[in-house]
């Protein structure tokens, strides 16, 4: 499962959320599509997990615990995730 956590819920609204799901738009000129949850945060996720940077990935275990190697600070290889989730399966 993947979900977005927006971390400026006081800026980040609703609408503000749909038009970033899919692009182009103001944040990006590729043509994407985000099929998965965005989310805001309402509960301090960043301050919960020790976030301290955006993009930040975080990919926590099937018994909830975050991965040895999460946080990924910044952009992040798609190969890089695929090799850390197959090791968590």
């Amino acid at each position: 499962m993947i979900i977005s956590v927006s971390v400026d819920p006081e800026h980040d609204t609703v609408d503000i959320l749909r038009e970033f799901r899919i692009g182009p738009n103001k944040y990006s000129d590729l043509h994407y599509e985000m099929n998965w949850t965005i989310a805001r945060d309402t509960v301090g996720v960043m301050q919960k997990y020790g976030i301290t940077a955006a993009p930040t990935t975080v990919i926590i275990d099937k018994e909830g615990f975050i991965s040895p190697h999460s946080p990924y600070v910044g952009l992040t290889d798609a190969s890089v995730l695929k090799n850390e989730i197959d090791s968590l399966l």
